[in-house]
């Protein structure tokens, strides 16, 4: 009787096991590697190449109103919505939808890792090409040629100005140490509404085409070195091309290294974001202050952030924050 009146004793999970299979599950080892990883989920590539052009694009400072709107209703809702569910369940995109009794919304989980597995096969395409830039950088260094980016010298391209008549023969019109216009004669050039002169464009009363090849175009050899380098883009689809060893080989390694990230989980990858969680503020403050020091930089900044609430009246523009 004494033992039928006994309570059954069950045998008790191990701490941190999985409520399903009664297995441990790792853990971090402490709480700044988890709010790293956290940190270096929520910020990368996206917030130093993508985010400014999203701004200059589409109305300057006034995209940031969807923006913090989003961010507000959408994302950091559904952020800490993850995270909450993950740390609450321990499971899995699909278990978790079990653990929650909604079996029939586990095509979302399935659909969340579809998604990640698409996004990671185009940001380690980001990844190859970052790897071979520091890979030429590195040859560049050890051969002392000199960047393959850094300049075309004389094989510059002619620039096309458009110059008032009467200055036209001036031999001061054109900076004699750069081939660049003489910005103390700049009342003497026209300028289309946007863009720059070209062969097509409509030439006003009053005014001739001068040709000048600049001494310096470094913003041109990193055109050129980007699309017939690392690109080597060809004429369109139906010209497939052949493989470009040095890229492939550039992927290969990017894809060895997430490898080694992520073989032992979270106790390789959680020492792996003291570096990956960092170093896009380094980069990003880098960044800042470089641009900051170039010549007319409060110009650049003020037509990046110039707003024009105009643009806020198109969905096109709020489906753009929404995704950023």
């Amino acid at each position: 009787a004494a033992a039928a009146a006994s309570p059954m004793r069950v045998p008790a999970l191990p701490e941190h096991a999985s409520p399903v299979s009664g297995q441990a599950r790792a853990q971090y080892p402490n709480k700044l590697e988890l709010m790293l990883s956290l940190v270096g989920y929520a910020v990368g590539f996206g917030n130093i190449w993508r985010f400014p052009y999203l701004v200059y694009a589409h109305g300057g400072g006034a995209f940031l109103v969807p923006y913090a709107l989003s961010l507000l209703f959408l994302g950091l809702p559904l952020f800490i919505l993850e995270m909450g569910l993950g740390q609450i369940f321990r499971q899995g995109t699909l278990g978790v939808w079990n653990k929650m009794d909604l079996p029939r919304l586990r095509g979302v989980g399935a659909a969340a890792t579809l998604c990640t597995f698409f996004i990671m096969l185009y940001y380690n395409v980001i990844m190859a090409w970052t790897i071979y830039f520091l890979g030429r950088t590195i040859g560049a260094a050890f051969s002392r040629s000199g960047l393959p980016w850094g300049d075309l010298g004389k094989q510059c391209p002619e620039s096309l100005l458009i110059v008032r008549r009467e200055a036209a023969q001036s031999p001061w019109i054109i900076d004699s140490r750069t081939g660049l216009f003489n910005v103390s004669h700049a009342s003497d050039f026209w300028c289309p509404l946007s863009g720059l002169p070209r062969s097509t464009s409509q030439v006003p009363d009053g005014f001739v085409a001068v040709f000048s090849r600049p001494s310096s175009c470094p913003g041109e050899a990193a055109v050129r070195f980007w699309q017939q380098e690392v690109l080597q883009q060809s004429s369109g689809m139906d010209d497939l091309g052949g493989i470009h060893w040095g890229m492939c080989i550039a992927l290969a390694v990017a894809w060895v290294l997430v490898y080694l990230c992520i073989v032992n989980g979270i106790k390789t990858s959680g020492k792996v974001v003291y570096v990956t969680a960092t170093l896009p503020y380094v980069a990003l403050f880098a960044f800042l202050v470089r641009a900051l020091t170039l010549d007319n930089a409060s110009l650049g900044i003020q037509f990046l952030i110039a707003p024009d609430f105009s643009e806020l009246a198109r969905p096109y523009v709020w489906g753009r924050a929404a995704t950023q």
